[in-house]
């Protein structure tokens, strides 16, 4: 019986694949490659047209690798930490090293507020390729990320961050200024779940979809420009704007300001209505010329002073009792003391805090080459603010600081145990040192179930006794088995076979590539022959 898509494969002693997710197809990568055209997919074999198994083929032979980005697969498995230590140097989304991770200070945390910290990710590797000290420390840091059941903003801490060679990159830009210079593979957290950058290609697939960022933002109280109904306009007063060229400029009772002469200085005949400029602050603001030089004000001074006694509130400020900065009406604006402007805006939760929102694309630029880099975060989420915006780990391992590992290790089999090949160097001897025999290895295996169990005891001991998960487990074996979840296009999962299923690999990460080739083998069987082919083997 042939292997299904569904299948859960077993691996070793107590390891399995199982495909999670996969998209495109041989089909699809041909119609990439004639999308240029316009031509689309031809069929296979047609005796009339050049014919897709061709075209295939030379893209193949000579490497136009893109179109094969159009298609790939998630897939999780379970395997001994030794092998992921080996299958993680094949991590494929990466980021531009001018890249600013957002962190916040402790002292901001404390203080129920944020104090925002950045550090390229360029400068974080060369901090974890420094020493053990700033290793440690940078490991210390609070790292932005979003709680992806409450979409709460929370903090992760780095685990690994390591150089990823060079790469094509591309600048994703937001509405609102946002940008993030990253791979093709790189994951963005979307409010239609998570999205490869490949994915956004088409303008089409990209309309209606919002990208996930971390900003200061206001919580109940909405800033939106004031409308005005009919009877409110009715009943608007206009005063002199008390500042400067005063016979030129108008304030309203509704927080409206005009011009009443033009910039040649003659009287306009129908007043002009100025559009105000929100600010940082959270206010509206009009640019006035007061003798002859250009000068910001804000709108809630002008209305305050206009309409009400300024003497006696000298050292007064401008409250807005509903707390909206942008209403500008008389009847919400009244002079007090700072006291009572700090009291309002803990009162209508004025504040500006660190909320999770979401931002358009505005646009997806192919920039170049540069040398890129990327950081492994801990769990549960996995995800981390990129110059604000949430991106995502391609590899997502469990993590022992939440959840205790299984008691499940890997054990050897005796024919695995004599291998021993002097040319092999992942199963290479010392000089010298004597063959292996059954005997040996029987013996090797029993020591081993020895070391295992006394690992286990100390671990649960550990976590009963309190010992924090992530330091329970720092005696563990590279045997014990951890599970993982893995996302790539299919030209990376070819790369990554093409070192994991040569012959000088060793013997356990070539049992997982050899599965990972059989699933692509079934779900893209003719980019699989080709692979095949070029890498010796005709199947």
């Amino acid at each position: 019986m042939g292997l299904s898509p569904t299948d859960e494969i077993k691996i070793l002693d107590h390891g399995y694949l199982k495909v999670i997710e996969w998209w495109g197809s041989d089909e699809r990568i041909v119609e990439a490659a004639r999308m240029s055209t316009g031509k689309g997919f031809l069929g296979w074999g047609d005796e009339s047209t050049p014919g897709d198994e061709k075209l295939l083929r030379f893209l193949w032979e000579h490497k136009h690798a893109t179109p094969f980005e159009m298609a790939g697969l998630t897939i999780e498995v379970q395997a001994p930490i030794f092998v992921f230590r080996e299958w993680h140097r094949h991590r494929t989304q990466c980021l531009a090293g001018s890249t600013e991770l957002h962190f916040d200070l402790p002292g901001g945390i404390e203080r129920r507020g944020s104090q925002l910290y950045k550090r390229t990710i360029a400068q974080i590797v060369e901090s974890f390729e420094h020493s053990d000290f700033a290793r440690n420390r940078i490991r210390g840091m609070m790292l932005r990320c979003v709680d992806e059941d409450t979409y709460e903003v929370s903090h992760t801490k780095i685990v690994n961050a390591w150089r990823s060679g060079e790469k094509d990159v591309y600048d994703v830009t937001l509405v609102g200024g946002i940008t993030v210079r990253m791979s093709m593979d790189h994951r963005v957290l979307t409010d239609h779940g998570w999205l490869r950058l490949c994915d956004f290609e088409k303008t089409h697939e990209r309309d209606g979809v919002f990208v996930s960022t971390i900003v200061a933002k206001h919580s109940r109280v909405a800033r939106e420009m004031p409308v005005f109904t009919h009877d409110d306009i009715a009943s608007e007063e206009w005063r002199p704007v008390p500042f400067g060229d005063s016979h030129k400029y108008e304030v309203s009772s509704l927080g409206r300001v005009r011009s009443l002469y033009n910039t040649r200085g003659k009287l306009r005949a129908v007043p002009l209505i100025k559009e105000p400029t929100p600010t940082a602050s959270g206010y509206l603001a009009v640019s006035l010329s007061v003798n002859g030089t250009s000068t910001a004000h804000m709108v809630h001074n002008l209305v305050l002073v206009a309409f009400s006694e300024r003497a006696e509130f000298i050292d007064y400020e401008c409250r807005h009792l509903d707390g909206n900065g942008w209403n500008n009406r008389v009847s919400n604006l009244k002079w007090g003391t700072m006291q009572e402007n700090a009291s309002d805006r803990v009162e209508h939760d004025a504040v500006p805090r660190l909320r999770h929102t979401y931002a358009a694309i505005e646009s997806i630029k192919h920039v170049g080459v540069e040398q890129t880099y990327d950081i492994e975060v801990a769990g549960p989420f996995y995800n981390f603010s990129a110059n604000g915006m949430i991106v995502h780990n391609s590899y997502n391992e469990m993590s022992a600081r939440y959840i205790p590992l299984p008691d499940v290790n890997y054990i050897p089999t005796i024919e695995r145990l004599m291998i021993n090949s002097k040319t092999n160097k992942q199963a290479g001897t010392i000089k010298g040192a004597a063959e292996l025999d059954h005997s040996g290895a029987e013996m090797f295996q029993e020591k081993l179930r020895e070391i295992y169990e006394r690992a286990e005891a100390l671990y649960q001991e550990a976590l009963h006794d309190g010992v924090p998960k992530e330091l329970a487990r720092v005696h563990l074996p590279v045997g014990r088995y951890s599970r993982m979840r893995a996302s790539a296009n299919l030209r990376n999962w070819l790369a990554f076979l093409t070192l994991r299923m040569d012959p000088a690999a060793q013997y356990e990460i070539r049992r997982y590539a050899n599965q990972v080739g059989a699933v692509i083998d079934l779900l893209f069987p003719r980019t699989f022959q080709l692979f095949m082919k070029g890498f010796g083997h005709e199947r």
